[in-house]
């Protein structure tokens, strides 16, 4: 664990957001409406290709550090002596990036499907369903945001140890969110979500959409 600290290589992590970040998305969007099993797959591989690009972006930057010992940075009193090589942003930018790109795609459909529902159910969608997928959006999206700002950051191999505590609180508040909202208004019996979809859908339909 301390060796791929040093060397900005947190596979655990990546490895467990492989799975973790999928097997939510699977939850989540079928309480949105999506019970096509072929789309829910397609939503699992988009986010478990998202981790993979950001393990990718830190392997290969692993390869982009230099250790300083003229003109060290500071950051509230610590000396730091470990940077990016100049000249290799574009390179570790391009992996991160294209991590946005099936991110984006999986987040369009569960969104679109989100705005339908609204469409259809006007005022009977309850608030949770809104703070969940609007929540959900903005914590998975500062796992990214993490990420970009130790590349920007000059000293940035230094202050990965800072990104790593915000990647756990980060995971432990997105994880705690979505299993909040699901085992309150959806899993529990007599909730909310599945009160309203039986009383829009019928108990035919509302039955056959859990089978």
């Amino acid at each position: 664990y301390l060796e791929g600290m040093y060397n900005n290589r947190g596979f655990w992590r990546w490895f467990e957001y492989l799975f973790s970040a999928s097997i939510l998305f699977l939850v989540v969007a079928p309480l949105l409406g999506i019970r096509n099993v072929e789309t829910l797959w397609c939503l699992v591989a988009l986010m478990a290709t998202t981790q993979l690009f950001g393990w990718l972006t830190e392997r290969v930057s692993s390869e982009c550090i230099d250790s300083v010992r003229l003109n060290p940075g500071n950051c509230c009193g610590w000396t730091l002596r470990r940077r990016w090589r100049p000249g290799t942003l574009l390179l570790r930018l391009q992996c991160h990036l294209l991590g946005y790109l099936p991110y984006l795609v999986a987040w369009g459909l569960v969104l679109h499907q989100y705005r339908l529902n609204m469409e259809l159910l006007a005022d009977l969608v309850p608030p949770f369903a809104q703070w969940s997928v609007l929540s959900g959006f903005f914590f998975y999206t500062c796992f990214g945001f993490v990420q970009l700002t130790l590349q920007l950051l000059t000293f940035g191999p230094s202050l990965y140890w800072i990104g790593e505590i915000v990647y756990l609180v980060l995971s432990f508040t997105a994880k705690a969110n979505f299993g909040v909202v699901i085992i309150l208004n959806s899993l529990m019996e007599d909730s909310m979500y599945d009160t309203i979809l039986g009383a829009f859908r019928g108990d035919a339909a509302l039955s056959q959409a859990v089978c």
